[in-house]
Parts: C-alpha cells; sequence; structure tokens
C-alpha cells in the first residue's frame, strides 16, 4: 500500500526552522497542528480567551482551507487552554462554531508556549 502526504504550510518560518507543518494530508486525513489564537492580519493576540478561540478557529479554517476542508469535515479536537478559569468563554466561542459539527473532543490544561496565549486548537478532519 501506498501512502499519500501532503504537507500544509501556514509560512511560518518555525515550521522549517524547528521541523513540523501546520497540517498533514494523508490518505484522506487531515492531521492539523495546534493553532492559536494568534491574530496574524495584526501581528497581535487579544487579551481575551473568547475572542482567542474565535480567533483560532479562524486560524484552523484557514488551514483546512489549503486542504480543500472546511469545519464541517472536522471529527476530532484538542483543545488546551492555559487557565482552568478560562474554561467557560473558551468554550462559548467553540460551541458557537462547532455545536452543529459535534466533533470528538478533548479539553485539556496546559502551558502554552507563550504566556499570552490562552488557547490552542488541534484538529483532524477527514475528506
Amino acid at each position: 500500500m501506498i501512502m499519500t502526504r501532503t504537507l500544509i504550510s501556514s509560512g511560518s518560518r518555525f515550521e522549517t526552522e524547528f521541523g513540523y507543518s501546520r497540517g498533514v494530508i494523508s490518505d484522506g486525513t487531515i492531521y492539523m497542528s495546534g493553532c492559536s489564537g494568534w491574530n496574524y492580519d495584526t501581528d497581535s493576540v487579544d487579551p481575551d480567551a473568547e475572542v482567542q478561540t474565535k480567533q483560532a478557529l479562524v486560524n484552523v479554517e484557514a488551514a483546512l482551507a489549503k486542504a480543500n476542508a472546511k469545519l464541517e469535515h472536522v471529527v476530532k479536537a484538542t483543545i488546551y487552554i492555559a487557565k482552568r478559569a478560562d474554561v467557560d468563554a473558551v468554550l462559548r466561542a467553540w460551541g458557537a462554531r462547532m455545536k452543529d459539527i459535534r466533533p470528538a473532543m478533548t479539553l485539556v490544561l496546559a502551558e502554552l508556549l507563550d504566556e499570552k496565549m490562552k488557547v490552542e486548537i488541534e484538529v483532524t478532519a477527514r475528506v
């Protein structure tokens, strides 16, 4: 069996520098690296966890689009949240976009790479 494999890049220098891809498409499955709430248009991150979650979903959507996929194709998500106090805000934003899609999901409390980041979303999608 020959496995097909296509890399999805965000164009970040970190991908080549640290050896990862924004996503990998393999035999109809899209494995997406974690997307934070960083707004690449303004090169900033909002301090509000709900706003960050909305932006993280925009970033997920943009990466999925490079694989000709949409949020509706997401079958699994892992959401990393830096502080327990932000869980409700993150879930409000997540639910507003994903309540009808309802992928399998896991929430994890974790220290994130940058102290400004309150949420990071990793997804797996099928096309």
